[in-house]
């Protein structure tokens, strides 16, 4: 299963992803600054994001990725 994570500040998305990888090592974990999700979303194809709500995000590209 493919996480991504676009939380800011970076120290926070590095620790969460850390977390998930050492928790759950079968997961793909991936972090991306807040204004990169749009194209990381595309690019990556995430089954969960952890964002948010106040990045901006097009709902558009939020279709079928739980966040």
């Amino acid at each position: 299963m493919r996480v991504l994570i676009t939380l800011s500040p970076r120290m926070y998305r590095e620790a969460i992803a850390h977390s998930l990888s050492q928790r759950r090592p079968a997961l793909e974990v991936r972090i991306a600054p807040p204004e990169d999700a749009e194209e990381e979303v595309r690019a990556f194809g995430p089954r969960l994001l952890l964002r948010s709500d106040t990045d901006g995000i097009d709902p558009g590209v939020l279709e079928g990725v739980p966040s």
